[in-house]
């Protein structure tokens, strides 16, 4: 009787876990700041967000389906709290979860991933640049600013996405590949991937990916890059370069930065240097320094202060994050600065 008892118990409690609930996450980032943006001669003060992390919300469910496999479903919509109205750029703000929506397969192979997702050749921004793109003075401003006239939306995030991730334990290597459907609409058809090696203190990375433009027969958008990062106990090293073709036209952003632990505070740093060629683009150029520090009260809740100088040569414009539309004037400086909160949920 005892036994009949207990194999009854057993088997109740398994088809309980065979049969329980997917696991269901509500997570966010409130971002705001103070911001000043002076691009010769004019200047703009706002209360903004995105200073030292993307402000968003998301859902995100996890189901183990046992035997090593897992499913997932993540929908991440960005916000502006300044305005308490939805956030994105590219055209993305009036896209509710235009962060990312995606649904996938995990198992001993890996993760298959379908939907909307950040391309590969983004991530060395995003793993690598030491204000995690966002802010005054993030790389973004010398890379993404410019499409050198092609028109594609791919440099961030793409559509109709097919992506598939190398599974984890592979002593340290990691990458993934992504294959998108334009949906008929110009500069949204990526390949592109990544690969890459984390070991102890070293991070190495290369990515590179393509976008069709207009049409099949017209030049493609091309995008590389390759970075690094190592920690040397006092500080963690950067840096990346990332080159951008059309056509004849090509520019290359180098970046050199760190991170400088101050007990539980950070220093950011970063340094970047953009050269362009081809298409009468020769004499135009930028620099860009940018100095940071946060205060963080508990892993969740931070205040910080940032400042970044961007200077343009030639006919570039590129302006820091927040700033006055630059219009026609080219060759100015950027300079700006931002106190802010940050808190994570």
């Amino acid at each position: 009787m005892r036994k009949t008892l207990f194999a009854s118990a057993a088997l109740c409690a398994f088809s309980g876990a065979a049969m329980a609930s997917p696991s269901v996450d509500v997570f966010g980032t409130l971002d705001l700041a103070v911001r000043q943006v002076n691009s010769d001669p004019g200047s703009l003060t706002t209360v903004g967000t995105n200073g030292a992390s993307t402000s968003k919300i998301g859902i995100r469910a996890d189901d183990d389906l046992g035997g090593g496999w897992k499913g997932n479903a993540w929908l991440e919509a960005q916000v502006d709290p300044a305005a308490g109205a939805a956030g994105g750029s590219n055209g993305t703000a009036t896209v509710f979860w235009n962060r990312r929506s995606t649904a996938s397969l995990l198992g001993p192979f890996g993760e298959v991933r379908l939907g909307r997702d950040y391309v590969p050749t983004f991530s060395a921004m995003a793993d690598f640049d030491p204000f995690n793109t966002n802010g005054v003075g993030n790389s973004l401003n010398l890379i993404n600013q410019d499409s050198l006239g092609s028109g594609v939306v791919t440099q961030t995030r793409a559509n109709n996405a097919v992506s598939y991730f190398l599974p984890e334990k592979l002593g340290g290597f990691y990458g993934n590949v992504m294959l998108t459907r334009s949906g008929g609409l110009p500069g949204q058809k990526y390949t592109g991937a990544r690969f890459g090696y984390a070991n102890g203190p070293l991070k190495l990375q290369a990515a590179l990916g393509q976008t069709e433009t207009a049409t099949s027969s017209t030049p493609k958008f091309k995008q590389s890059n390759v970075a690094v990062s190592y920690n040397i106990g006092v500080a963690r090293l950067v840096s990346f370069v990332n080159v951008n073709e059309y056509d004849v036209k090509k520019a290359t952003v180098y970046m050199l930065g760190a991170f400088v632990p101050v007990g539980a505070d950070e220093i950011h740093v970063a340094f970047l240097n953009r050269k362009s060629s081809g298409g009468g683009t020769d004499a135009n150029g930028a620099n860009q320094f940018t100095l940071g520090y946060l205060h963080n009260f508990t892993k969740d809740t931070t205040v910080y202060a940032n400042m970044g100088r961007l200077s343009n040569s030639g006919g570039s414009n590129f302006t820091q994050t927040g700033g006055p539309a630059a219009g026609s004037r080219t060759g100015f400086g950027s300079t700006g600065i931002e106190i802010g909160y940050r808190r994570f949920f």
